[in-house]
């Protein structure tokens, strides 16, 4: 069998969440993570392997989409900051997302900056309806 690589590690981390959460394996994290295999070795069908693709555009535009802030990138001093925590919740089709609870166990945070000129509260998702 193939070492795994440092990208085979990071799917073989995704998969193992995906294997627990069908109840295929008992198999612990530790396990999952010293195993020797390679992607191309995995029976996606089996493990029930779900993928999906998500692509992201930039406009050309005088402003954003849902605001009138101007589209500017920046790289000076941000004028906050704003700390995320992952937090579970149920997806479209009534079940957590596998990879959001593995990241939420992890503690993961997500730490956005922003400016008083061109960050607005739909921006930071504090806009209500």
């Amino acid at each position: 069998m193939n070492s795994l690589c440092y990208t085979d590690f990071t799917f073989i981390g995704h998969i193992y969440y995906v294997i627990s959460s069908l109840g295929v394996l008992g198999i612990t994290k530790r396990e999952v993570n010293s195993l020797d295999v390679s992607a191309r070795e995995i029976d996606y069908k089996a493990v029930g392997f779900k993928a999906g693709l998500e692509i992201h555009q930039e406009l050309r535009t005088s402003r954003k989409l849902f605001c009138h802030c101007p589209p500017i990138l920046r790289s000076d001093p941000p004028h906050f900051t704003i700390r995320r925590f992952f937090r579970p919740v149920l997806g479209e089709m009534g079940e957590f997302d596998a990879a959001m609870l593995a990241e939420y166990e992890k503690g993961r945070t997500v730490i956005y900056e922003g400016y008083n000129d061109t960050t607005c509260s739909y921006e930071i998702d504090e806009t209500y309806m």
